[in-house]
């Protein structure tokens, strides 16, 4: 009986493990040693992983899909399963000595021959192999052509494309260093080229600027109305680009990491400038936004570590621009803070006040922008807004009362920030990647709360209807109040903290404290006031405007 029983356990494992082995009934199972020196992790048919150093990779029967990359310089053949149904787009990605892809012989899905690796179901070009032919032809089944699909490709230097061929993704060339033209078949009917450069049949869309074209001044034709998806992307050799007054779009990473782009002229019909247009581009110190531009993605110029300045055309009637500095005119009239140039040096930058928000991703990337005096205006503080920002402090008005998701985040050096009560929506993640290093300040249970729950360190403060204002002194920093320079008045707050209550706005102040040109001082009005109950008054000299809520007696 014993005997039966442990026959009966054995077999059991046995059968266990072949089902193992086989992945029935199991969401994942690694195939060590599947061929000797390559080592597979299989999830449901489909390849995930592998990892290896040999020349000739043989995929195991049985996988269906692959989703991974493979990623070995060693690779110089690979052989195809006739299980296998669908390969992505970045399996074959940075495979330099790649020569040869076997397939089974039942396997009717795909076809490689002369270096063109193609499904055959739906006529995709999946991968072209390198060789040693400059000029090289796609072949005239091929219907489309997918993203990264000449990844390897970087030797060519002419890309002659068939009639056959509909359908082109706008990162399919991106690697292709030397690539210096195009050439289309006169019977596509939906791709030409003009010049080496591909576009639509019309010549209304710039598809594609060949990445080795050696020209340093690109002028665009009349005919074309957008600059497409990745267009001209990673030429190194553009310094200027001439728009054909039709333009009116220019796509997302149109211009990326073009690095001696200096300047586009000629925006007369341009409309709208997206996403990443001009990412990474490194020479691009200053740029003018044309008089007709409704819709500047203020993401248009991430990574341009050198841009200090972006103006906008004074006939523009969607943005405006300060000190170069970008806003955006909201549906009501509202002032958005839109957009604050990477490079843009500054210690403590002051936000005009009437600024009503600070946009998502305005201050993105902005590592020369140490400090910011933010209005009492601005109600709202978007998403990522000064995500990987050169902030050391922070002091919020009484006015804000929305944070939005990751506002401050990545900000290595922000010792400490004040949230004021009056914020009542905090995203969760506002301080992610910062919260090593800050000390939240507050006069909220609803913030203290939040930073117990966030694990950040927090300080308490008084709540501002109690604090008490004495040693008023005038300190040596000049301000420019209504044309005339001043000092900035610095009320030490209770012996061991600081506010700067420089915020320069309205002619009548919360709190009755005045400049008085006259005497070149600020004396106050009032010895107390009311946080519910402001009074205020008049005087000859200019106003300095502190938050009500800020205080309710001054001690003089």
């Amino acid at each position: 009986m014993k005997t039966t029983v442990h026959a009966a356990l054995s077999l059991l494992r046995v059968i266990i493990a072949l089902a193992i082995c086989l992945g029935f009934g199991f969401n994942r199972v690694a195939l060590a040693e599947s061929s000797p020196g390559s080592r597979f992790t299989i999830e449901d048919n489909a390849l995930v992983e592998y990892s290896g150093k040999n020349k000739t990779v043989v995929i195991p029967e049985g996988v269906e899909r692959i989703e991974c990359s493979f990623y070995s310089p060693e690779i110089e053949t690979i052989e195809i399963p006739s299980t296998m149904k669908d390969i992505a787009a970045e399996a074959f990605l940075d495979l330099p000595n790649l020569r040869n892809i076997k397939i089974s012989e039942k396997n009717t899905s795909f076809e490689f021959e002369d270096g063109f690796f193609v499904n055959t179901d739906s006529n995709e070009l999946l991968a072209c192999v390198p060789g040693d032919s400059l000029t090289i032809s796609v072949p005239d089944t091929v219907a489309a052509i997918r993203e990264s699909a000449f990844f390897n490709c970087v030797n060519v230097s002419t890309l002659r494309i068939p009639a056959s061929v509909s359908e082109i993704d706008p990162y399919s060339f991106t690697e292709m260093a030397e690539l210096v033209r195009f050439e289309v078949s006169l019977e596509n009917q939906d791709f030409s080229a003009l010049g080496g450069v591909l576009y639509d049949k019309g010549q209304t869309h710039l598809l594609s600027y060949p990445r080795g074209k050696r020209n340093q001044i690109l002028v665009v034709p009349e005919t074309v109305i957008e600059i497409g998806e990745n267009a001209v992307t990673q030429n190194s050799f553009l310094r200027r680009v001439r728009l054909g007054s039709h333009v009116e779009t220019l796509g997302g990473r149109a211009f990326a990491n073009c690095n001696l782009l200096q300047s586009i002229e000629n925006q007369v019909g341009l409309k709208k400038i997206e996403e990443s247009a001009f990412e990474e581009n490194s020479s691009l110190s200053s740029f003018e936004v044309g008089p007709n531009v409704q819709s500047l993605s203020n993401l248009a110029f991430m990574y341009c570590y050198k841009l200090s300045e972006v103006s906008v055309s004074a006939d523009n009637k969607f943005y405006t621009s300060e000190d170069g500095v970008v806003y955006k005119s909201g549906e009501k009239g509202e002032k958005i803070l839109w957009l604050y140039p990477c490079n843009k040096k500054s210690s403590d930058f002051k936000i005009p006040f009437g600024t009503t928000s600070i946009a998502a991703d305005s201050f993105s990337d902005s590592v020369e922008m140490q400090g910011v005096t933010i209005p009492t205006s601005v109600t709202s503080i978007g998403e990522r807004a000064f995500y990987n920002s050169g902030l050391t402090s922070l002091v919020l008005p009484n006015s804000v009362t929305t944070l939005g998701e990751m506002a401050f985040s990545a900000c290595a050096d922000l010792e400490w920030a004040f949230i004021p009560n009056t914020v009542t929506s905090i995203a969760s993640n506002v301080f992610y990647r910062s919260e090593n290093n800050i000390i939240i300040r507050t006069n909220s249970f609803y913030i203290t709360t939040y930073a117990q729950v966030s694990g950040l360190k927090y300080e308490v403060e008084a709540d501002p209807k109690f604090y008490e204002f004495s040693d008023v002194d005038i300190i040596p920093n000049p301000v420019v109040i209504n044309g005339e320079k001043a000092n900035i008045a610095e009320f030490k707050i209770k012996g061991s903290y600081y506010f700067d209550l420089s915020e320069l706005g309205q002619a009548l102040t919360d709190l009755g404290i005045y400049y008085n040109q006259a005497y070149r001082e600020f004396r106050p009005v009032f010895a107390s006031m009311l946080k519910s109950s402001v009074k205020s008054a008049k005087t000859a000299g200019s106003a300095l405007t502190i938050p009500a809520n800020r205080c309710v007696k001054i001690a003089w």
